[in-house]
This record gives C-alpha cells, structure tokens and sequence, in this order.
C-alpha cells in the first residue's frame, strides 16, 4: 500500500485536518474506508458500508473481459460485507471524514460529503475522480477533480472552461460546472448517471451525438490545422527521432486548403467514457481533452482506433468504419468523400500521436506510429506507381 499517496489523497479530498488512520478500528463506523489496488497502486478509496455507494459504483465499467469480470466479482464481494477477504483490499480509517467542512469541494457550511474515490493511473496528469454524495439525502451531487501530480491542475481546469463555453453555446450536451478553484486546480460538475455502454460497436445514436457538435457558420481546413501541427511536433523534445519523423512526413501530406465544417472535439469519445441515459440518449463525461473550432471526424476515428488499441482488435479501422452504412451516410452530411475522409483520419494519427507525446503516453503514441508507419508506406508506393 502507497501510504504516502493515500495520505495525500486524504489531505486534498477531505475536510481540513483530515487523517489517515492506518488500524480502522481506531475510528467511528462513518469513517472506515475500503483501499482497492491494483498492480499500479491504489484505485479506489470507498467506504466500507456498501449501501452508500454501491449503485454509483456499478455506473463504473471495464472493457477488458477479465478486468470486467474481476470487478463484477469484487463488488459482488463488497455488497455481501467480504470485500476484506480479497487480495489487494485494505482497510484504513480517515479520521475527521465526517466533519462539516466540504467547502474546498464546493460544499455548503453545513454540508456533508460522503466521497467515492477513483485513483487515476501513474502519469503526470494523474488526478482523484470524486464522486461526493450528500450525506442528508444520499443523493449523487457532484463529481470532483482533484490534481494529484504536476499537469493535472491544467487539465482539471481546462475542462471546466470548456464546460462553462458548451453550457453557453450548447445547452444539454455536457455537465454543468458547479464549483472551480482555480488556486489548487480543482473543479466540480455535475453528474450524469446512466448505464455503462455494454455494446461498444458504433450506432447511429453515436453519430447524431457527434453530429450536435457541429459549428454552424464556421470553416477550417487541413492546411490551417495542419499548419498548427507542425509548430507542436517542432516543440517536442526528448522524443523518439523515428516516430517524429514519420509524423513529420504524414503532415506534408495532408496541407489541403479546401475549407471544411468546423466542430467540437470531445477529444476522447470511447465507450468508457459514454453513458445510455435510456435506449436513445447518450450522455458523455471526461472533457478534458475538448477542443473548439477543429476538423469534422475526429471523434469518430478516436472512438475506432482507441478500442483497436486498447481491446487488441486486429482490423484495418478505416476501410471497416468506411463500409457501415451509418457512416457512409453520416459522411454524406458534411460532403466528405473518400479521399477526404482518408485524409482526415491522417490527420487525427498525426494530432493524436503529438498529443500523447506531449503527455508521455507512450504506449497509445507507439500504436499510432505504427498505423502512420502503414501509411506513409502506402503513400509512397502510389507514388512510385505514378
């Protein structure tokens, strides 16, 4: 167990002068807490009385079939009072979780938080993710960001600007800031429960989601983005000189300056991150990653790529996704034909490959220099065929 960590994590999600207390027995009922590990470090800090949490944790899903199973199995165990008889469990105390002053969180004076907290992966963005339920009413009130290392502030804060904008220009599409604290880089939103997507194929219901994200009115292009690309590659240091070549001849490519509907870019558009409020409605969380005025397209090439990666599906994701119906149609809608669209996909490998890079996510920048790899490969065959 990393003390050092869920200590911090206890300073930064509690109440003032809040502890660890590493023998729960020393401490009331209300304020023993559940550790669940994993290989990575601890994942969730939740209490031990299941009744108060256990329907918000059953919104959380794994993709992975084993990992789907283990925790189906973990909670399972949680809900029948066993959870302490599994590996990787740990009971701790947080001695004053149950004082009044949830302020820093964007609580009233009087009001009481009962927090479920989920423990990002290892990364410079790494971050707590709370859900804080009222402690009078029991009902889910918000979701709390909070920064656990260097970059995360940044990202925490940028999305609740993002949200503040949709909530402005697109009403209903996002959750609702309610709380930010721009001093220690925390936010709070509002929560948007659902059921987990089971199904992960793509639906039409996706792209008419996606399809709200249009900018009426405003234009962009490739060359223009394209241009913009080529400033951040130039900026990245310390990075692999193979993979920042291949993305280097990817981009002289792809400067068309045909003008292009301008969109939303929810910026990690993946199952996980997708909620069904019923059979026809989505709703989606995690905005970090938004972005304002960019290419149509790239949401539904991360929604493709992101699960060929992380799910280790072996397809060819462009002529599969180019052969749906629902796609085909939906290309229609913005005057996108096939060699556009090949080119936008291009140009989502190139954004996406720089943006992990920027963040130190080398494993997803390794699979998308691996597709640009294919595809540099390919342009230059019909080129020589020419």
């Amino acid at each position: 167990m990393q003390k050092n960590l869920i200590s911090k994590i206890i300073s930064k999600v509690f109440p003032a002068n809040s502890k660890a207390v590493w023998n729960a027995g020393e401490v009331i009922p209300e304020e023993r807490f559940w550790v669940i590990g994993s290989k990575k470090g601890p994942r969730w800090i939740i209490p031990q009385n299941p009744n108060l949490c256990v329907s918000i944790l059953k919104q959380w899903r794994p993709y992975g079939a084993f990992s789907y199973l283990k925790w189906r199995f973990l909670l399972a165990a949680y809900c029948a009072g066993q959870l302490h008889r599994l590996p990787g469990i740990v009971s701790i105390g947080v001695s004053g979780a149950t004082a009044n002053n949830w302020q820093h969180l964007g609580g009233t004076e009087q009001q009481r938080f009962i927090p479920i907290i989920y423990i990002g992966t290892p990364s410079l963005t790494r971050k707590a993710i709370v859900s804080l339920v009222d402690k009078a009413s029991f009902e889910w009130v918000g979701i709390a960001k909070v920064p656990l290392e260097s970059k995360a502030a940044d990202n925490i804060l940028q999305e609740a600007e993002t949200l503040i904008r949709l909530g402005a220009q697109k009403p209903d599409l996002a959750p609702q800031s309610l709380f930010i604290d721009r001093e220690q880089g925390i936010a709070v939103q509002t929560p948007l429960a659902g059921k987990p997507t089971t199904n992960t194929s793509l639906t039409k219901t996706h792209l008419e989601w996606l399809s709200r994200l249009h900018i009426a009115g405003k234009q962009t292009s490739l060359q223009e983005q394209t241009d913009k690309l080529k400033q951040r590659l130039s900026a990245l240091n310390g990075i692999d000189r193979e993979i920042k070549t291949l993305v280097s001849k990817l981009l002289e490519t792809l400067e068309d300056p045909t003008l292009l509907p301008c969109t939303w870019v929810h910026g990690d558009f993946a199952p996980w991150n997708i909620k069904w409020i019923d059979s026809r409605k989505l709703a989606v969380v995690d905005w970090e990653e938004a972005r304002p005025k960019s290419l149509p397209l790239q949401d539904l090439f991360h929604y493709q790529y992101i699960q060929s990666c992380f799910l280790k599906l072996k397809k060819n994701v462009l002529d599969e996704t180019w052969k749906k119906p629902i796609v085909i149609e939906y290309l229609h809608s913005w005057g996108i034909d096939r060699s556009r669209y090949e080119k936008l996909a291009q140009f989502y490998l190139a954004e996406e490959c720089i943006r992990r890079l920027e963040k130190d996510d080398r494993d997803y920048a390794a699979f998308l220099a691996a597709e640009i790899s294919q595809i540099n490969f390919l342009n230059k065959k019909r080129s020589f065929c020419k």
